[in-house]
C-alpha cells in the first residue's frame, strides 16, 4: 500500500505540475534578493526537496506565483553541492527582480552548470496561464508596425496584461541592470533595471542564445576601474493561445460585471447571493473557509446562481481544521487517518 501512495504521489507531482521558465537567477543575487526583503514581498522557506516539481507544486498549492528552485543548496545556506539531488525552495508572489538574472545553459531554460551560476538557481511562474515556452533570443525581432512594448514589474504582469491579451506571441527581457566593476558586485551587488515586455501576432525572429545571455553594455565612465556598465540581457519568448472572439466577449462581460460587484462590496470582497432570498452578502473569497476562490451560492450579480468557488470544508478524507483557504485556493494540511497528503488532497 506505501508503495502505490508513493507511485500515486509521483503521477501527482508530475500531472499537477504547471510551471512556465522565467529566468535563471545568480545565487548571490537570490541569497541578497530573498534575504534582505529587497522584494518587498512575502516569502515562504520551504524544507529540502527532492526535485525542482516538487517546488512548483507546493509553491502553487500554497497560493504563490513564483517558484525558485536552488538545485544542490543547503537549507542553511552554508553548503552548496553541484552533485546533490536535493535542493531549497522558496516560494514568493513576484519573483526575482531583473538584477538577478544570469545566463543559463541553453536556450530552453536548463539553469545547472554555468561559470556563475554553479548550482543553477531557476525561477518559475507556476500559476495558470495561456502562454507556452518558445526559446530565449538576443531580440525580439518583433515589426515595428505590430510591436507593443512596456515595462512591466514582474513576468505575470507580462503574462496577464491587457497589452498582450490579443497576441499570439509575448516576449520578456530585463533591460538597464547596473553592473559596477568590483568582482564582489560582479557576483551579487548588481542593482536596478527593470523588465520589458513585448508582444506580437509575428513570431519572434532574434537570434538564438542562452536564457538570461548578455546582449547589450553601455559603458558609463570607466569601468572596471571607475563607473560602471549598463547591462541588457537576453529575451524570453513565449507563445500563447489567443481567446476567440466569443471567448474575449464573455471575459469583457465577466469584467464588466466585477467592476459592478465592487460597487457593492468594499474592500475587494465579492457580492455573493444568499441562498433562499434576494440579498447579498460581501465576503473576502480569498480566505472565507466555505466560498473559498468564489462565492458558494452564486455571485449576486449577474444574477447566476451557480458556484463559482469551492466549499474547502467538503474536501473528503479532511479533519476538521485539516484546511485553510489561501488567496482563493483550499490548502490541505491534514488528512483523516489512515489516508495521506498527495499533491493538495488526501488518498
Amino acid at each position: 500500500m506505501k508503495s502505490l501512495l508513493l507511485a500515486l504521489a509521483f503521477i501527482g507531482l508530475l500531472n499537477g505540475t504547471t510551471a512556465i521558465f522565467v529566468e535563471c537567477a545568480a545565487v548571490g543575487g537570490l541569497l541578497t534578493g530573498l534575504i534582505s526583503g529587497v522584494l518587498g514581498t512575502v516569502v515562504t522557506l520551504l524544507s529540502q526537496l527532492t526535485t525542482g516539481d516538487q517546488c512548483t507544486v507546493q509553491c502553487k498549492n500554497l497560493g504563490y506565483n513564483y517558484a525558485i528552485w536552488a538545485k544542490g543548496l543547503s537549507l542553511d545556506l552554508k553548503t552548496i553541492d553541484g552533485q546533490s539531488l536535493l535542493g531549497t525552495c522558496w516560494c514568493n508572489a513576484d519573483g526575482l527582480p531583473p538584477n538577478t538574472v544570469i545566463k543559463g545553459a541553453d536556450a530552453s531554460g536548463t539553469c545547472t552548470s554555468t561559470i556563475l551560476n554553479l548550482i543553477g538557481v531557476r525561477v518559475d511562474y507556476v500559476q495558470a496561464t495561456a502562454v507556452t515556452l518558445g526559446t530565449c533570443s538576443s531580440s525580439t525581432g518583433y515589426p515595428a508596425g505590430d510591436n507593443t512594448q512596456f515595462t512591466v514589474a514582474s513576468a505575470d504582469q507580462c503574462f496577464n496584461s491587457a497589452q498582450c491579451a490579443t497576441k499570439k506571441y509575448i516576449s520578456l527581457g530585463a533591460t538597464g541592470v547596473r553592473q559596477d566593476g568590483l568582482l564582489v558586485d560582479i557576483l551579487v551587488g548588481r542593482s536596478g533595471g527593470s523588465y520589458t515586455c513585448a508582444c506580437s501576432n509575428t513570431a519572434p525572429s532574434g537570434a538564438t542564445v542562452n536564457c538570461g545571455d548578455e546582449i547589450g553594455s553601455i559603458a558609463h565612465g570607466l569601468p572596471p576601474l571607475a563607473g560602471w556598465w549598463e547591462k541588457s540581457y537576453a529575451f524570453t519568448n513565449f507563445q500563447q493561445t489567443v481567446a476567440s472572439g466569443g471567448t474575449r466577449r464573455r471575459r469583457a462581460e465577466q469584467m464588466r460585471l466585477a467592476a459592478q460587484a465592487k460597487t457593492l462590496c468594499p474592500g475587494g470582497r465579492s457580492a455573493c447571493r444568499v441562498p433562499g432570498s434576494n440579498d447579498y452578502e460581501c465576503i473576502d473569497t480569498t480566505s472565507e473557509l466555505e466560498s473559498c476562490g468564489g462565492c458558494a451560492y452564486g455571485d449576486f450579480v449577474g444574477n447566476g446562481t451557480l458556484a463559482t468557488g469551492t466549499d474547502c470544508t467538503a474536501i473528503p478524507g479532511v479533519v476538521r481544521g485539516g484546511v485553510s483557504c489561501f488567496r482563493g485556493d483550499c490548502v490541505v494540511t491534514r488528512c483523516e487517518k489512515g489516508l495521506t497528503l498527495v499533491d493538495g488532497g488526501c488518498i
